[in-house]
């Protein structure tokens, strides 16, 4: 049985087999996977395998299908789809800024205790735009972690200001248990894409899935 045959049944287009998946643990749990009845209803049949990481596999030694990535891709061979965009932004607990005080110029962070996530503080920290200038504030964080959902938390308990994706704490944000820091500064953004290993016919069950989440995610 050919891979086609295998993964979508001739002349009904449904879809079959598995389906692996590879994505951050965050991004996966907030933004996909509530999405995902829309798409399982209409493929009852498909079997879909999610690979969580926050670091990124190999598609092709870890027979991935598609592989959702946030920020700047370095395969240049790999085949992407653009399916949204996340800025970064500042966020911190109301109690926190309650007693540290709230930032009103980039510089003020230099008193603040901040929260280094997965996006990093690198060789030059942290960089605002406004009006067509942008500067930049080194920083030093108190609390770093590998992974958007710890540093998400560390903010929410209170534990400093954190440079983070849209994404990973929309909810929070929403909820008001985190509140934006200097929002009339950008941070710039960055694109979310839907990734099919390079050197191999993309099977029909990944690029319907990287469709659907391109209409899932309008909203990003």
């Amino acid at each position: 049985m050919t891979i086609r045959a295998d993964h979508a049944a001739r002349g009904t287009g449904e879809l079959r087999g598995l389906l692996r998946v590879a994505a951050s643990a965050t991004f996966a749990a907030r933004e996909v996977i509530p999405r995902l009845p829309g798409f399982t209803r209409l493929h009852p049949a498909l079997r879909i395998e999610f690979v969580l990481s926050d670091q990124r596999q190999d598609l092709v030694s870890e027979a991935v299908d598609v592989a959702l990535r946030i920020g700047v891709l370095n395969d240049s061979n790999a085949v992407a789809h653009r399916i949204g965009v996340t800025h970064r932004i500042l966020a911190a607990s109301p109690a926190y800024l309650e007693r540290a005080g709230t930032p009103k110029i980039p510089s003020d962070l230099s008193t603040h205790a901040v929260i280094v996530g997965p996006a990093g503080a690198g060789l030059e920290g942290w960089t605002f735009h406004k009006d067509g200038k942008a500067t930049s504030v080194r920083v030093e964080g108190q609390i770093i972690s590998n992974g958007s959902e710890g540093s998400t938390a560390a903010a929410v308990a209170g534990l400093g200001i954190v440079s983070t994706g849209h994404l990973s704490c929309r909810a929070e944000i929403t909820s008001r248990s985190l509140v934006r820091v200097l929002p009339d500064w950008a941070m710039g953004s960055v694109d979310v894409n839907a990734v099919l290993p390079a050197g191999r016919a993309a099977k029909p069950s990944a690029r319907a899935f990287t469709d659907f989440l391109v209409k899932a995610l309008r909203d990003l």
